[in-house]
């Protein structure tokens, strides 16, 4: 057993038990380079900050945390796997169901959500799409944190009432201290709703170019 005046390593044995106990003076794990500079943080309550950081992880409820310089060759995670088309990443609900993964192909990434027909039920089709669409408002704009770089996209409350399964948060929603908490979107949601009023655009074209070509013969 070593101890000092702020920090304790303990090696235990308890029965059957083995352990290895590094503590802080508030039961923090915080393991530093030579000079004292923190790389891997475990605060009193499990949250976990890996990187080059003063304290430990924090915000939302975060339970793991990857800091890194960024840029260049510094990458915040590496997927590297021995084998081609195998799951880097696989997500489960609280009952243990796979609900979706991020899979590996020697050229590609695929992003999967479930969408298997045993794991559904009230299946109709998507009606009057067009209107729903209709209703949706594409815009330009720059976020704050990059004045210079203008995209298309899509305000997330606006999208809320029309595809409220592609967003995620709720409007103007804030932390304990009034920080932001942003809402999101998963723009992927949106195709099918595009796909339905697309069908309905065909289906009316093909009337119009029969009755266009009855009109002339």
């Amino acid at each position: 057993m070593t101890t000092g005046n702020y920090n304790t390593i303990l090696g235990r044995f308890n029965g059957n038990q083995n352990g290895l106990d590094l503590r802080t003076a508030n039961n923090h794990v915080v393991l530093s380079d030579g000079v004292g500079n923190p790389y891997l943080w475990i605060d009193n309550v499990g949250k976990t900050t890996i990187g080059d950081m003063a304290e430990g992880s924090g915000g939302y409820g975060t339970i793991l945390t990857l800091r890194y310089t960024g840029g260049g060759t510094q990458y915040g995670m590496n997927f590297l796997p021995d084998n081609d088309n195998g799951q880097a990443c696989s997500f489960f609900n609280a009952a243990g169901t796979n609900i979706g993964a991020i899979t590996l192909n020697p050229s590609s990434t695929v992003y999967a959500t479930s969408s298997d027909y045993r794991l559904k039920e009230n299946v109709t089709p998507t009606l009057d799409a067009t209107t729903r669409l209709k209703q949706l408002n594409p815009v330009r704009f720059n976020f704050i944190a990059e004045p210079d770089v203008t995209v298309d996209g899509f305000l997330a409350h606006e999208v809320s009432d029309i595809v409220p399964e592609a967003i995620t948060g709720e409007k103007d929603a804030v932390d304990e201290d009034g920080n932001i908490r942003p809402q999101s979107i998963d723009q992927s949601k949106l195709v099918p709703l595009l796909t339905a009023a697309l069908q309905e655009a065909l289906t009316k074209i093909d009337a119009l170019e029969a009755r266009v070509a009855a009109l002339e013969s």
